[in-house]
């Protein structure tokens, strides 16, 4: 358990940084 728990817990940080990176980049691109 506990170790499922760690690996969604890194998903989800690295699911979420991919996202604010794509983010940026239209941002920047829109700009």
């Amino acid at each position: 358990m506990a170790l499922s728990e760690t690996l969604s817990t890194v998903y989800l940080f690295v699911w979420e940084s991919r996202i604010t990176k794509e983010l940026r980049l239209k941002m920047n691109y829109l700009e």
